[in-house]
């Protein structure tokens, strides 16, 4: 299973843009902070992660995913090109984290 589930602060947002063949895009830069129990011992974790949505929801997105704002975000990772070993995380869900405390 690839399925990835964070909150997330939006650090920057892209215009939404079209692919050739006419799909929306958005790109995003998400921050996320947390404390995590690993073996026995509390790890906090802090990360940048660069994030796409395509497609409707990459139209219904762009009004909504605001620098600054918090958001649970819900998608999957994958290379982003065939060639790299770099990882994104593709978007299919977003929803505002109504307690903005950072």
């Amino acid at each position: 299973m690839n399925k990835l589930e964070l909150t997330a602060q939006v650090l920057s947002e892209s215009c939404l843009r079209y692919t050739p063949s006419g799909l929306p895009v958005l790109e995003v830069v998400l921050s996320h902070k947390s404390e995590v129990l690993e073996a026995g011992e509390f790890r906090y974790i802090k990360l940048k992660i660069l994030a796409v949505a395509i497609g409707d929801i990459a139209t219904s997105l762009s009004t909504l995913l605001k620098v600054g704002k918090i958001f649970q975000v819900c998608g999957f990772i994958a290379p982003i090109s065939s060639n790299s070993s770099e990882l994104r995380l593709h978007l299919q869900q977003a929803y505002e984290n109504k307690n903005q405390n950072k």
